[in-house]
């Protein structure tokens, strides 16, 4: 928090300081390879990303990796922004570069805990699309409500994509709820449209499916209810919000 305030005191109007602190039951490095696998982002986490184009394939191990991508929240406005990994190290912290309509440098780390990882981002930098950079002050809190709203369904997100992955039967990967869409009609139609060129991909390309196993050797790694009734909230899914988590933001 300290930190956070000290870095209020040097941002200008149009600059963001952005901070979140999830914990999640899985390993670091399952988290790290789903965020590191920036072209995969629209199809684990499609309310935030509509789609992702790659631009550079960079190094062994991401680094030099660069993708461009479209991405929303809550609000009827959509950002083109590029993002670039500019160092990794594989299984603990990614640094990424931003530019377009999101400028700044941002930080995932992946750190291990005694029975969830903890995964925080930090990220400052500033909004530089024309027309929304001189943001009006009272409307700055409505952006950052956009913001952690995507980073809430970005959690849940992450959470379905790691039990999707670890489930090996494809009757329990169709049994996992869908994670959640983006809201408004034309980011719905993009992500739409993202979603069934994916699906044609597949179709070209079909993965290799497992070998199906006993149903009592696949149901334990896919929890039914993680967490007490209680502290689900409203229209649950089955699927915690991130009620271990925060955002802090610094602006002027």
């Amino acid at each position: 928090m300290l930190g956070a305030a000290r870095g209020r005191r040097h941002m200008s109007r149009g600059d963001y300081h952005l901070l979140t602190r999830w914990e999640i039951e899985a390993q670091p490095r399952e988290v790290y390879d789903l965020v590191a696998d920036l072209v995969s982002l629209p199809s684990w986490w499609p309310s935030t990303f509509l789609d992702a184009r790659p631009l550079a394939e960079g190094q062994e191990g991401g680094v030099g990796r660069e993708v461009g991508v479209l991405t929303a929240g809550f609000l009827p406005v959509t950002l083109r922004w590029r993002v670039r990994i500019a160092a990794a190290r594989p299984g603990e912290r990614i640094t990424v570069e931003t530019s377009g309509d999101l400028e700044g440098l941002g930080v995932w780390a992946f750190e291990p805990g005694d029975r969830r990882s903890v995964v925080r981002f930090n990220w400052r930098g500033r909004l530089a699309r024309p027309g929304l950079r001189p943001f009006p002050t009272f409307l700055r809190p409505l952006f950052m409500a956009s913001y952690r709203w995507a980073m809430e369904r970005g959690f849940t997100s992450l959470l379905l994509e790691v039990w999707r992955r670890r489930a090996t039967d494809p009757a329990a990967r169709e049994w996992l709820p869908r994670p959640p869409g983006p809201v408004f009609p034309h980011t719905v139609r993009r992500w739409w449209l993202v979603r069934r060129a994916a699906r044609a991909a597949a179709v070209a390309t079909p993965l290799a499916v497992a070998p199906a196993e006993p149903a009592e050797a696949i149901w334990p790694a896919v929890p039914v209810d993680p967490v007490p009734r209680e502290r689900q909230g409203p229209r649950s899914t089955g699927v915690p919000p991130p009620h271990v988590g925060e955002d802090r933001w610094g602006g002027r």
